[in-house]
């Protein structure tokens, strides 16, 4: 696990450095820096289950709501060129963004609650 999230605190500050040139950039480099931080918790052993619980949930509320905005986009437009072709293609990065943050975060947090009914089995 500290392996994977070692990987996935690197995605995610990588992500954070792609917003600087975005409009609402500076909300995504919250989401994504915090989705970082606790990816780096998890290599150092500490217990977020529930701050990744929560920004997990933040994560798929919003990827919700941009979802009932989206408009019809074509797999090709997302998944080709990485400019700002359209408004939809750029919606539709965003949410798959947030479902990889909330995905993330779910294991993160499913994790924990592992880690932490051992610890009560052992006390037992």
């Amino acid at each position: 696990m500290k392996i994977v999230s070692a990987v996935m605190a690197f995605v995610f500050l990588l992500s954070v450095a792609v917003q600087y040139n975005d409009p609402d950039g500076s909300a995504w480099m919250v989401l994504y820096g915090a989705a970082a931080l606790l990816s780096m918790a998890v290599i150092f052993d500490r217990k977020v289950g529930v701050a990744s619980g929560l920004l997990g949930l933040v994560s798929i509320v919003w990827a919700l709501v941009l979802l009932l905005r989206l408009g019809p986009v074509s797999a090709g437009e997302v998944l080709t060129g990485f400019g700002m072709a359209s408004t939809t293609a750029e919606q539709a990065r965003e949410v798959g963004g947030l479902l990889i943050v909330a995905l993330w975060m779910a294991a993160i947090l499913i994790r924990d609650v592992r880690r932490s009914r051992l610890t009560e089995a052992r006390i037992r």
